[in-house]
């Protein structure tokens, strides 16, 4: 099992720090919510031609290792928030039919106005290798923040410790606070050392096109195929976000839907070549199989997240609060 010691030592020592009191639990009505990432967009320029190109469909005749992480607000007090972050692992080998599961967490964390300065800190500091002496999210976003760490310390891991591979990646690798320029160089750089390629797969994305201002993946909703545009010169936002990587807009298969797909620039393959094995892994709306099984797989359950909030009530000495909206409003809260 990968380690993620770095993570769970800190959040373990800081989260008692301030929490005693009241907790209102969040609904189950929010368990299957999945945050999404932050794209900055910039003033548009010309626009330019996006010709698609067509790829054919592969599978891999090597180990593939698939990355996703989920977070769950459990649940929130005046100046608190008590929430889990899970990672999962999904590693299917060449001519081995079936594939296996790693399962990093449930892992309880809990800020309050008071630590989560110094849990910032600290962590940005551990992970990242960066000073603790920068503007700290809101209370608010912390738990994602946190999921966002484990599935950094965790992509890391998987570098480190696979050789041959293919690595996909839920998300983007777009240079930002939450994913280091320095941090980013050091994944990709341990990646390419032990001879992994890694794709990173993003189901949504906000990034549009020069001059049109339409979504990087508007090329290719009227074709069908497998097919890829390389839309990194035609970005509307500047390109410093982006300097390790190339950008594609990807059909997988023949009536998928488009995605994002992110590549390293010292990646041993050619990108189409790599693009071609991704689409041979293609399954229900051309997402990659490996990926979806990771998702589904660090996903809570209704009776998961019970579990979670009774564990959070013990550890952290709560009380239990009824929302205040629904003692107002009764059912038309």
């Amino acid at each position: 099992m990968l380690s993620t010691k770095k993570l769970t030592s800190i959040t373990d020592e800081l989260d008692l720090k301030g929490i005693r009191g009241g907790m209102t639990p969040v609904s189950l009505g929010t368990v299957f919510q999945v945050p999404e990432e932050d794209e900055e967009e910039l003033p548009l320029t010309e626009p330019g031609k996006l010709i698609p190109v067509k790829i054919k469909s592969l599978p891999p005749r090597r180990r593939v290792v698939a990355l996703d992480g989920t977070s769950m607000v459990l649940g929130k007090g005046e100046d608190s928030i008590v929430g889990a972050v899970r990672g999962s692992i999904v590693v299917r080998e060449p001519e081995v039919p079936g594939f296996k599961t790693q399962n990093y967490g449930p892992y309880l964390v809990c800020f309050t106005s008071q630590n989560k300065g110094e849990v910032y800190g600290r962590l940005r500091s551990q992970i990242f290798q960066l000073p603790k002496t920068r503007k700290t999210p809101n209370l608010g976003k912390m738990i994602d923040w946190t999921r966002n760490l484990l599935e950094k310390q965790l992509q890391l891991e998987i570098a480190k410790n696979y050789q041959q591979s293919l690595l996909l990646f839920d998300g983007s690798m777009t240079i930002s606070r939450d994913s280091p320029k320095s941090h980013l160089l050091e994944l990709i750089n341990i990646a390419a050392k032990n001879g992994n390629d890694i794709v990173s797969v993003s189901k949504h994305t906000t990034l549009t096109l020069k001059g049109t201002g339409r979504s990087i993946l508007s090329p290719l909703e009227e074709v069908t195929g497998s097919c890829y545009c390389d839309v990194k010169p035609h970005l509307s936002t500047s390109t410093k976000y982006y300097t390790p990587i190339r950008i594609f807009t990807v059909k997988l298969s023949q009536k998928g839907e488009a995605f994002r797909v992110d590549i390293p620039i010292n990646s041993s393959k050619e990108h189409e070549e790599l693009l071609s094995e991704v689409a041979g892994l293609a399954g229900a709306f051309g997402y990659p199989e490996e990926l979806r099984i990771a998702h589904i797989a660090c996903i809570f359950s209704s009776l998961e997240v019970l579990e979670l909030q009774a564990a959070a009530v013990e550890k952290y000495d709560l009380e239990l609060r009824e929302e205040i909206r629904e003692k107002i409003f009764g059912p038309w809260g």
